[in-house]
């Protein structure tokens, strides 16, 4: 087989030896099987593509087919997968294994600006030998820092790894307001390296809820709603960007404050909009669906979707509506008793699955907004369209699960920070997948042997995470201009 080089220029293929080269996506993993065939897939996918964009001879597309061409070519982008063990040393992209560690570029997040937690003075242990203990419990198996020290000196005996008390130790030392702090800094930092959104982008905001299975008088547990066998736990107040890339952009430890929803929506709001950044729409679920935070919303002038709750008056309303008009959807202006509460709109849906016999089915699905969207058919059209983007932040809630780190602590602190690191390692993930095809079990797999190689050999010889980002972006970005190039788009 001849020596062959992609057509962006970059990793070579040398015959006979392709046990050190990564999983290399250059155009569509669907269409490219092995790097054997990658040159015959390439001239195949180049034709299929001409034929997308033009059906007949001379005869150009229309908008909406070059759009879905457009988007198809942005999912061309050169992919590279960090390799565990690279014996090539020269890439064009300039990556190697021997200068990408995905745990020095965490640790470089959670140990950078004094770090997320303080180390006691003349301690055994650097902030960096705590921080891959508790790393290793939220991307191994070893899902809690007492099972990641024994997993480690099991395959490290000679190493000196920081016992699980110890660690604790170190960690109740801290406050909780100055990790949550740090979070906000972190967010800073990340934002100015993929680049601040330069439009309005959407948000949302909810409860996170942790179960407690202990005494509830513990130490910052407080009534949760019922899950899983309790209805008492830690509970963090999150807003999240709905942009081309997911971040939690802040938290709020709650397990001390009352649920002052004017305070909470307030307090975040102006913390977001003192980074520069513009929100478009809130998402909220039926939680926020009183006084208090619809009145905040209005005061920061900040437009807003909620799912609504039914009430006495609400019902009366709908079935007014539905004697005139029978089983139809509506658009009421409505405001609550309170008089300082402005006015917004309430739009009810015909819900298709209700069931009369079901106490809890409603024959109306009820969203609150302050946007007027003009025509009752426009209000319908787009509202439970605009609402479904909440659910990216319960997506990020499935996401943060997967660096769960589980204890037995009491502690407040503890548990701030072992959340507090989940989300980061949320928006971590998040970001490396602006310039790699990575998921979060992969991503797990590879700071996990990361960790192993650290205790082993401390050296610091690793790529920065700001230098290996921008490497990648650009050469994702070269390589799409050159595909359009060939396909004669540019």
């Amino acid at each position: 087989m001849n020596q062959f080089q992609p057509p962006m220029g970059g990793i070579w293929a040398m015959e006979g030896d392709y046990s050190w080269i990564p999983s290399v996506n250059l155009y569509s993993a669907s269409d490219i099987k092995t790097l054997e065939e990658t040159s015959d897939a390439y001239e195949e996918l180049l034709e299929k593509w001409r034929n997308l964009w033009k059906k007949e001879p001379n005869k150009s597309l229309g908008t909406k087919r070059k759009e879905k061409v457009q988007r198809r070519l942005d999912k061309t982008r050169g992919i590279v997968r960090i390799p565990k063990r690279a014996k090539q040393e020269d890439w064009d992209v300039g990556l190697t294994g021997s200068n990408v560690n995905l745990f020095s570029m965490l640790s470089e997040l959670l140990c950078s600006n004094g770090g997320i937690i303080k180390i006691p003075e003349n301690a055994d242990y650097t902030l960096e030998d705590v921080m891959a203990v508790v790393a290793y419990a939220a991307t191994s198996t070893s899902n809690s820092t007492a099972a990641a020290v024994k997993e480690l000196k099991r395959r490290m005996p000679d190493s000196a790894i920081p016992s699980d008390s110890t660690v604790f130790s170190y960690i109740y030392e801290n406050d909780i307001a100055d990790i949550l702090a740090f979070f906000r800094v972190v967010n800073s930092e990340i934002l100015s390296l993929i680049g601040m959104p330069n439009e309005p982008v959407d948000v949302a905001v909810d409860f996170h809820n942790v179960g407690y299975y202990g005494d509830r008088n513990t130490e910052g547990v407080r009534g949760i709603k019922a899950k899983n066998g309790t209805s008492w736990g830690y509970s963090f107040f999150t807003i999240d960007m709905l942009w081309n890339t997911k971040l939690t952009l802040d938290i709020v430890d709650i397990n001390a404050l009352k649920k002052d929803y004017a305070i909470l929506i307030g307090g975040l709001l102006k913390r977001i909009k003192e980074r520069g950044l513009i929100i478009r729409t809130m998402f909220l679920d039926r939680e926020f669906f009183n006084v208090s935070a619809i009145l905040a919303l209005f005061n920061m002038d900040v437009d807003f979707i909620m799912a609504a709750k039914s009430n006495k008056r609400i019902k009366r309303m709908l079935e007014e509506h539905k004697r005139e008009n029978g089983v139809t959807p509506a658009i009421f202006k409505y405001r609550f008793d309170d008089k300082r509460c402005p006015e917004f709109y309430l739009l009810a849906i015909p819900n298709h699955d209700y069931d009369a016999e079901d106490k809890k089915s409603n024959e109306f699905l009820l969203f609150a907004t302050c946007i007027n969207f003009g025509s009752v058919d426009a209000f319908v059209k787009t509202v439970p369209e605009e609402y479904k983007k909440r659910w990216n932040i319960e997506t990020g809630y499935r996401m943060k699960r997967e660096f769960k780190i589980r204890t037995c602590s009491k502690k407040a602190v503890a548990r701030v920070l072992f959340f507090t690191i989940q989300s980061i390692l949320h928006n971590f993930l998040n970001v490396q997948k602006r310039v790699l095809t990575i998921t979060a079990y992969e991503l797990k797999s590879l700071i996990s042997e990361d960790i192993q190689n650290y205790f082993v050999d401390k050296s610091s010889n690793w790529l920065p995470f700001c230098e290996f980002y921008a490497k990648l972006k650009a050469y994702n970005e070269n390589r799409v201009v050159e595909l359009r190039s060939k396909l004669a788009l540019s």
